[in-house]
């Protein structure tokens, strides 16, 4: 993953309490910290709702070309 990557929760993301605001959204990768910076090193910049939120590598995927 890196920065300019297009983005969605994965099936992991979407079970988790704190990413039910971006659930069936889109996003893209603004900045990746490493891990021993920072908690959730992956800054997502979300197209509707939330504007920007920090999440774990795990809970996202790369959207589908279909």
């Amino acid at each position: 993953m890196k920065v300019g990557d297009l983005v969605e929760l994965s099936a992991k993301g979407r079970k988790l309490w704190y990413c039910k605001f971006a659930k069936d959204k889109i996003g893209i990768v603004v900045e990746i910290k490493s891990k021993e910076h920072c908690m959730y090193p992956v800054r997502v910049r979300w197209f509707t709702g939330k504007p920007y939120a920090r999440h774990l590598r795990s809970s996202l995927k790369f959207v589908s070309k279909a």
